[in-house]
């Protein structure tokens, strides 16, 4: 496959990429992910272990799925995530819908399922649910309060957020990139994580106010901190392809934490599918059909029952 490839023109490397990107900018998208993880601690006393462990077992077994569209022409995206958890003797299970319009900025919740999930665990919710029964809860993702630094990033910069990744890839050798039939796998080591995350960093404290910056030195000593407790032991994407196009992608993330004399592994693996690339998508939640609340609103309600 290897020489087909080349004899091509169209190395493995140049291939994932060339797939990434159709994923990056198809005008829509429709996925399934199923998401596992797994966390383990060492050098805890016996107490904190017993104490740990129901908890552990719970994110262990876990079930987490999550369907999402997106249109970028029409400017929205949704996603629904669903959780089954047990800690005996109790068991979850949620399902929580989101849309989110693009162009504005603004998610929506659906608050008929804000109260079907955690009614009991947040009482204030089935006292104040004949207001907000059938509405949507309208957020403002460019507030402050739940805005991130990436979320502020101008697309300009996002672009070479990629162009790093995309070249990060290009730049690895033989031996992190497999290939077999038509899935190729592609492995990032501590050094190669280190490396894009010093580039995305530099990325960002260069689009902040000035006065907010750091120097080079200081970003490179923050970096060697945060690698003295961290260690990526791998990070790992497998894609299987049709043709040139991504059908479905496995990522694989091993994680070391040590400090004080703990050391904690955690392992997250999400697996998707893509169902629909360039195709009609389906929205469940319609904005401009449904009465919305602010977040505000909802929390007045919250306030005025004394929570």
């Amino acid at each position: 496959m290897t020489l087909v490839l080349a004899a091509c023109g169209q190395p493995p490397e140049e291939k994932l990429t060339n797939g990434f990107d159709t994923l990056l900018n198809a005008k829509q998208l429709e996925s399934n992910s199923t998401i596992s993880m797994n966390l383990e601690f060492e050098g805890l006393s016996p107490e904190e272990e017993q104490e740990m462990q129901m908890f552990l077992d719970a994110l262990k077994n876990a079930e987490i799925n999550m369907h999402a569209v997106k249109d970028n022409e029409a400017e929205k995206a949704e996603a629904t995530i669903s959780l089954h958890a047990e800690m005996a003797p109790l068991s979850f299970d949620i399902e929580l819908p989101y849309h989110i319009d693009l162009k504005n900025q603004v998610m929506y919740l659906n608050a008929d399922s804000l109260i079907e999930n955690f009614a009991l665990m947040m009482p204030e919710l089935a006292m104040f649910s004949d207001q907000i029964q059938g509405k949507l809860i309208k957020m403002d993702l460019n507030d402050p309060e739940l805005a991130s630094d990436f979320d502020n990033l101008p697309e300009e910069t996002m672009n070479k957020i990629n162009e790093v990744f995309m070249a990060s890839i290009e730049n690895l050798g033989e031996d992190d990139i497999k290939e077999e039939e038509d899935t190729l796998t592609i492995s990032f080591g501590n050094e190669e994580i280190k490396d894009i995350a010093k580039e995305v960093l530099t990325l960002i404290n260069n689009e902040m106010e000035e006065s907010d910056q750091i120097s080079e030195e200081e970003l490179n000593e923050q970096l060697e901190i945060i690698f003295e407790t961290i260690t990526v032991n791998d990070l790992t994407i497998e894609s299987t392809f049709d043709g040139d196009t991504i059908q479905s992608q496995k990522i694989n993330i091993d994680v070391t934490l040590e400090e004080a004399g703990e050391t904690m592994k955690f392992n997250f693996v999400i697996d998707t599918t893509y169902d629909k690339i360039n195709e009609e998508v389906t929205f469940t939640i319609d904005p401009e059909s449904a009465e919305s609340i602010s977040i505000e609103e909802l929390l007045f309600f919250d306030e005025q029952l004394g929570y």
